[in-house]
């Protein structure tokens, strides 16, 4: 028997969680085994013939490595336990660690000459060369999916040639551990690192404006914040300084719309990459940075998300990113549009189609068939 466990669940350090039995593996002769095999048929029936010579050399050697080398193979095996360990999540194109344990639970012969190939990942397999009875072994890899997405590791493979090479004995472990690709971030243009006009206007000096005195939340202290500003019953419970923000005053704050509508051509897959490369590098500047950021992704998986100071945050807009596809889908009209503020920068990423609803002046429209943003995107990779 051969069990696989899942790196999801918990238990106690001499056991293996989530054990599922699969049958017993199968086995093949393997080229070496195929030439064995024909000679030895080759030399029994020179011995039927009368040629007692080869027939003592085919009882005494030739067979009996043919006959052993079934149970050996299926004893090693038989009691065989794994557990694969694969991120979570991982960019695209960059390598990556996967580790498996492997132990004999059981048997009177240990594991030799495993061969682990884990399913649809492309590399090297995993050697395990000798694995006692009861005796845990960790083996990894490294490796990597070239496009982003979400994958899913529905199997990983089991192989070995004990004791003589002359017998393949396989096994494949049903899993379903998924693996989510995130986007590599593209190259920003220098306008897009700048700071927003609202907080540009000069040295910190805040501009009035109709609706600065609507509340909007409470932030961190930043340089150039007016001392009338600060909440001083927030700041003593929080032990740091924070201010009141109003809604006209939400500096630095960006909105970000990833659209999904594109001509049916070869190159809309292409253009789908780059305008996802350049929506990452947004998101990894807001988080460099501290500036809040609200992602609404359009196309044929449509979901939102606020990029904050929270790490998770970030991540939940990643995944969104990994699962974009071109397409004609949308947010309904009760979770997108807010009312627009004037601080707030909003950035229009497209395909090779002008957004469908009204563009403002002050927003920004980039199209993912400038020939600017592949040298940008080309110079980042590069």
């Amino acid at each position: 028997m051969i069990a696989l466990a899942s790196h999801r669940r918990r238990a106690p350090p001499d056991e293996v969680p989530g054990l599922e039995s699969v049958g017993p593996p199968s086995w093949s002769l393997t080229r070496p085994g195929q030439g064995m095999l024909a000679f030895t048929l080759l030399f029994w029936a020179a011995g039927f013939l009368g040629d007692r010579n080869a027939f003592v050399v085919v009882s005494a050697f030739m067979a009996p490595l043919l006959l052993l080398s079934i149970p050996l193979g299926r004893a090693v095996l038989r009691g065989l336990e794994l557990r694969v360990n694969l991120p979570r999540r991982v960019l695209a194109n960059r390598p990556f660690r996967l580790t498996v344990d492997v132990r004999k639970r059981r048997g009177w012969l240990g594991a030799h000459g495993l061969r682990i190939a884990p399913g649809f990942l492309r590399g090297r397999h995993l050697l395990v060369v000798h694995a006692p009875v009861g005796v845990r072994r960790r083996v990894e890899g490294l490796y990597r999916v070239p496009r982003r997405g979400v994958y899913v590791l529905e199997w990983v493979r089991v192989t070995t040639l004990f004791p003589f090479g002359l017998v393949r004995h396989r096994a494949v472990l049903p899993v379903h551990l998924e693996l989510i690709v995130h986007p590599v971030p593209g190259f920003l243009e220098p306008r897009f690192v700048a700071a927003d006009r609202a907080h540009a206007r000069g040295d910190g000096e805040e501009v009035v404006r109709s609706g600065d005195d609507e509340f909007y939340g409470l932030r961190d202290h930043r340089a150039g914040d007016r001392y009338r500003r600060i909440s001083w019953r927030a700041t003593a419970r929080l032990g740091k300084l924070v201010v009141r923000e109003m809604r006209a005053q939400a500096e630095g704050e960006t909105d970000v719309v990833l659209h999904g509508r594109g001509r049916a051509t070869p190159q809309l897959a292409a253009l789908a990459e780059r305008a996802v490369a350049f929506t990452a590098a947004l998101l990894e500047q807001a988080r460099r940075t501290g500036v809040r950021l609200r992602l609404e992704v359009q196309g044929a998986r449509p979901g939102m998300a606020v990029v904050d100071a929270h790490p998770h945050t970030f991540v939940r807009a990643m995944d969104l990113l990994a699962r974009y596809g071109p397409g004609p889908g949308a947010l309904p009209r009760a979770c997108g549009r807010r009312r627009r503020r004037h601080a707030v920068r909003r950035v229009h990423v497209v395909l090779d189609e002008p957004p469908r609803e009204p563009v403002h002046p002050d927003e920004i429209v980039v199209r993912a068939d400038d020939p600017r943003l592949v040298r940008w995107i080309e110079r980042r990779r590069g």
